[in-house]
C-alpha cells in the first residue's frame, strides 16, 4: 500500500510523521503482522510502472522498521478523536 504525506517546499518532515505513515502503510498492506519493513522516499523518486495501475518503481529508497504497529495506530486514533 502507499501513503503520501504532503509537505510544503523547504520543510523538513518530522521523523514521527514517517513512523506514523509507515504504520498506516503496514496496516493496509497484505502484511498483517505487528512488525515489518516499510520503504519510503520522496515523490520525485517514484516512477509509475506502465501497464500496472498503482505500481511504482523507487529510486533513492529508505527503509524503516516498524514495531508495535497497533500502539502507533492507537496513538493516531486518540489524537484524531481529540480534534
Amino acid at each position: 500500500s502507499h501513503v503520501v504525506i504532503s509537505v510544503p517546499k523547504n520543510t523538513k518532515l518530522p521523523h514521527s510523521s514517517i513512523i506514523e505513515a509507515a504504520a498506516l502503510a503496514l496496516n493496509y498492506s497484505s502484511n498483517k503482522s505487528e512488525t515489518g519493513e516499510v520503504t519510503y522516499t520522496q515523490v520525485k523518486f517514484l516512477k509509475p510502472v506502465k501497464g500496472h495501475v498503482g505500481m511504482v518503481t523507487i529510486s533513492n529508497p529508505k527503509v524503516i522498521y516498524i514495531k508495535n504497529k497497533s500502539e502507533i495506530l492507537k496513538t493516531l486514533n486518540k489524537a484524531e478523536s481529540q480534534n
